[in-house]
């Protein structure tokens, strides 16, 4: 029989590796705040060069904040967030943001959305190099 504290942590790993989707390269992928979790987070793929874009689909006085970390895509890390090392936050401007740089063990990316009470729809594009951004702003306008 194993120990309780193992049984515990087995069981808190299994939660986030269920809750982490993979973002697929070369795809927009379309949310609301109100259909996700509390603390949403996305698993990002392992390449040497990608670009991760956001578009919000809408107004809001509260958006998301969108953290980024290349440490690791491990179901072990914890998610990024604004005390998080190695942690880089995408900023929005015009509702809009991105970040290139290197994935060489993948990445997670994670929503905040504490605060944000009304739905808000986003797009996010992870793409190799930086061809998607327009792609995800476009999809989002139409």
């Amino acid at each position: 029989m194993l120990p309780e504290s193992l049984v515990c942590l087995l069981g808190a790993t299994l939660a986030v590796a269920q809750a982490r989707q993979e973002l697929q390269l070369n795809q927009v992928a379309s949310f609301s705040t109100l259909r996700l979790s509390s603390r949403p987070s996305f698993s990002i793929p392992q390449q040497n060069q990608l670009s991760v874009s956001i578009a919000l689909c809408s107004t809001s006085n509260s958006i998301p904040r969108f953290f980024l970390t290349n440490a690791s895509n491990s179901d072990l890390l914890a998610d990024p967030g604004p005390t998080t090392a190695d942690t880089f936050q995408i900023p929005l401007q015009s509702g809009q943001g991105s970040y290139t740089g290197v994935f060489p063990n993948g990445g997670i990316l994670a929503v905040d959305i504490e605060g944000v009470n009304e739905a808000v729809f986003f797009d996010i594009g992870v793409s190799i190099g930086d061809g998607m951004f327009l792609q995800v702003i476009s999809i989002c306008i139409a």
